[in-house]
């Protein structure tokens, strides 16, 4: 019985990050809310569509010091390039990724 429940308990863990990331992002399995700017810079899929927003703060090599946060984090050192409207673009592409 005991084995069953750490069993049980183990597996919950397996599965509670992506169905929390899935909820927190209103149900999209990516989101600059949700993941990191190194998480996102890192998959293709994800960096292709910061490439089509953001492509100049991408390729700056001083990114990488914020690969740890998240956009909202770095939005006071480039706020004539995160602005809401494309923080809202990427965000949308972003949760059109399956």
């Amino acid at each position: 019985m005991r084995n069953l429940i750490v069993a049980a308990a183990f597996g919950a863990a397996l599965f509670a990050p992506s169905a929390l990331a899935q909820d927190a992002a209103g149900g999209a399995k990516y989101s600059i809310e949700t993941q990191t700017i190194g998480e996102l810079v890192k998959n293709p899929e994800t960096k292709a569509v910061l490439e089509k927003h953001i492509a100049e703060l991408v390729a700056n090599p001083q990114l990488e010091q914020g690969y740890e946060m998240k956009f909202a984090d770095i939005v006071s050192f480039v706020p004539d390039v995160l602005t809401p409207e494309v923080l809202k673009a990427i965000d949308a592409d972003l949760a059109a990724l399956k």
